[in-house]
């Protein structure tokens, strides 16, 4: 090799190591999550019958660009011969299997499946719905094909940085017969599943479903579960079945937004099952992984939801969120959406 050969060498090194380094330095990985979404019952009927109903279609801008995307599944995904609602409860309710596609088309990752509705048709339910999930490449997170093999947490990589889910419900419709098939709150449970995915994973983000429904707040047991997550080692907790918009905290500096509301979900009876959050978190890589940004977006719950841009309703919104919120959050009307004070951290 030449003089000028190995010098030459020599400086590719240098822009390939040069740029490896700033790869690893602009690092980063931007979640969306989103709360309830109810594909059975009406919407289900619709979708069954293969008329349109493209219940994301005004959302997916935002979810397919996200590096995860993450929604509560409400209604699992079974084939019932066309029943999406138990003829004699409308609490019971399922998603014919097409609805799958509806999810795969709108960019969702990960689908929450630790909710009081995962039991709704059993074991077979169960397993239909995760295997339907999984067919479309969504991972389901919060139940078990087999009680024995246990509930994994899901894991993914995005951008060279590793995001573990886990996702557990206070709150079941059924008394019996669901243990070991759905993510039940348990903190012996908790405490070793988040320092299992902690092992695995450079960002932990933790599930909640539980407290009361259609309330302002969560009730003390939820607050003292989601706190727990946090304490176990979760970088951020989400909470999921009240139904309504809830605030934020930071506990040990680190957020827990109570209760993202409804997303795909038809409940025009109230005035706040009408409103949800979509929340964007933006983690990035430097010297170790840091937590950036919370933004959340108002949305209008519904068969077909959208983001909320009038000024005036997101000021109404936003003013609840702070109202409902122990940190400081700031109304950015002309992004539509509400930014989540992360240096503040108020017991």
């Amino acid at each position: 090799m030449t003089v000028r050969a190995a010098g030459f060498a020599g400086l590719l090194l240098a822009i390939l190591f040069v740029a490896a380094v700033g790869q690893e330095h602009d690092a980063r990985l931007r979640l969306v999550a989103f709360g309830d979404v109810n594909l059975g019952r009406t919407l289900g009927k619709r979708l069954f019958r293969e008329e349109p109903a493209f219940p994301f279609e005004r959302l997916k801008e935002m979810t397919r660009s996200a590096d995860v995307a993450m929604v509560n599944l409400e209604s699992l995904i079974s084939d019932q011969n066309g029943e999406t609602e138990h003829p004699r409860s409308n609490y019971i309710f399922c998603a014919p299997p097409v609805a799958v596609w509806e999810l795969k088309d709108a960019g969702v990752d990960v689908a929450v499946t630790a909710n009081n509705h995962a039991f709704d048709y059993g074991v077979t339910g169960v397993a239909e719905n995760i295997r339907f999930l999984a067919a479309a490449g969504i991972m389901p997170v919060g139940s078990a094909m087999e009680p024995e093999e246990g509930i994994p947490s899901g894991l993914l990589e995005r951008n060279g940085i590793r995001i573990a889910v886990v996702a557990y419900t206070a709150s079941m419709n059924f008394r019996s017969g669901w243990g070991g098939w759905i993510s039940g709150y348990d903190s012996a449970r908790v405490a070793r599943d988040v320092r299992n995915a902690r092992e695995h994973a450079d960002v932990v983000v933790a599930n909640y479903h539980g407290g009361a429904e259609y309330v302002d707040a969560p009730t003390s047991q939820a607050r003292a579960h989601m706190r727990f997550l946090i304490e176990a080692g979760a970088d951020v907790v989400i909470g999921h079945h009240p139904h309504y918009p809830q605030g934020v905290e930071l506990h040990r500096g680190r957020p827990i937004v109570f209760s993202l509301g409804n997303l795909v979900f038809y409940q025009p009876q109230r005035e706040w099952t009408q409103v949800g959050l979509g929340a964007e978190f933006i983690w990035s890589r430097r010297d170790s992984i840091r937590l950036d940004s919370v933004r959340l977006f108002p949305v209008r719950a519904g068969y077909q939801p959208y983001f909320i841009t009038t000024p005036e309703d997101v000021r109404r919104i936003g003013e609840r969120i702070r109202r409902l919120s122990t940190v400081p959050v700031t109304i950015n009307e002309s992004e539509s959406c509400f930014l989540v004070d992360l240096t503040d951290d108020r017991p």
